[in-house]
C-alpha cells in the first residue's frame, strides 16, 4: 500500500516526532548512534488494557498464559542519550498518549482497517 503525504501526517506522535525530524533531516547529524526513545517509567500491561477498556466502552478478552522464560518482569527506555545527544524527553503521559491512540484509531478506522499487518 502505498501513503500519500496528507497520509503521513495520521502517524504523527507528538512525543517522538520533534526528535526523528532532527536525524532525519540532518539537522542533528549524530553518524551511527543507538537512542531509545520512549518513556522512562514502565507501565503495567494490566493498566494499559483497562486504560483502553474505558476509553472504548467495551472488554478486553483477555487469555492468561505460561509466563514465557524469555519474558522480563519489567521494561523500559534508558533515554539518557536522548536528553544528551537530542535535547529530547517525553512530554506527553502514558495516559494522554493512549487517549491520543483511541482517538486516532476511532477517526480512522475505516483507513487503519485496510492497512497490511502480514509481515
Amino acid at each position: 500500500m502505498e501513503l500519500k503525504k496528507w497520509e503521513i501526517g495520521k502517524f504523527k506522535n507528538q512525543d517522538l516526532t520533534p526528535s526523528t525530524s532532527l536525524l532525519l533531516t540532518g539537522l542533528k547529524p549524530l553518524g551511527y548512534e543507538i537512542i531509545n526513545l520512549g518513556s522512562d517509567e514502565p507501565v503495567v500491561l494490566t493498566e494499559a488494557i483497562h486504560m483502553i477498556e474505558n476509553l472504548v466502552g467495551k472488554k478486553a478478552k483477555i487469555e492468561y498464559l505460561p509466563r514465557h522464560p524469555a519474558d522480563v518482569s519489567a521494561t523500559w527506555a534508558d533515554i539518557g542519550r536522548a536528553e544528551k545527544l537530542l535535547g529530547w524527553s517525553p512530554r506527553i503521559s502514558f495516559e494522554e498518549g493512549i487517549k491520543n491512540l483511541v482517538y486516532w484509531y476511532t477517526e480512522n478506522r475505516n483507513w487503519a482497517k485496510n492497512v497490511d499487518t502480514d509481515i
